[in-house]
């Protein structure tokens, strides 16, 4: 029971050290605005999830099942891997010491991993909103009307000197059309 559970965990940290690389991947995607790219690093990263919650839930089942086996009455989506190691320590003897340190081990692993998941998602966020401000600012300089120009005067036929300017409604694009 034990070792399934720590088979569970090894999963765990499969998948979240694969979306970890999916997670680089776009990060550098979002340097180049590579917008086909980012695309297809996103339908993978929705499957890497997908695929973390099947094992999450294969991970809750575990537990439950190893803390019942113990006889033990505690939910296992409340049970930390800590909490786990305490409870079967106090119900067994020392072979599930013994096998708690494998479980300690692939945790820590796995809660790094976590952790540098979310450190490049926020960094990845990070350069999203400031390409979208970017991408603002430079749309508002874009349609913002133009200040008038004004020319040299030019004299008509008759003789009078004529003043020509643009439209101060005038912009780079026209944002009606």
């Amino acid at each position: 029971m034990l070792h399934h559970v720590q088979q569970v965990l090894q999963q765990l940290l499969e998948a979240h050290q694969d979306l970890l690389k999916l997670a680089n991947q776009k990060r550098l995607k979002l340097v180049e605005a590579d917008v086909e790219q980012l695309q297809h690093i996103q339908k993978e990263e929705s499957d890497v999830i997908k695929r973390i919650s099947a094992i999450e839930a294969q991970r809750v089942q575990a537990v439950d099942q190893l803390l019942r086996t113990n006889g033990i009455s505690r939910r296992a989506e409340e049970t930390t891997l800590t909490m786990l190691v305490e409870l079967l320590s106090c119900a067994k003897s020392r072979r599930s010491i013994e096998g708690s340190e494998a479980l300690f081990s692939v945790g820590d692993q796995l809660q790094r991993v976590i952790q540098e998941v979310q450190s490049v998602n926020a960094l990845n966020q990070q350069l999203i909103e400031d390409a979208l401000s970017y991408a603002q600012t430079t749309l508002d300089y874009m349609t913002e009307p133009q200040s008038p120009t004004y020319h040299k005067p030019t004299s008509n036929q008759s003789g009078s000197q004529v003043q020509v300017a643009s439209s101060p409604t005038q912009s780079f694009f026209d944002t009606k059309a």
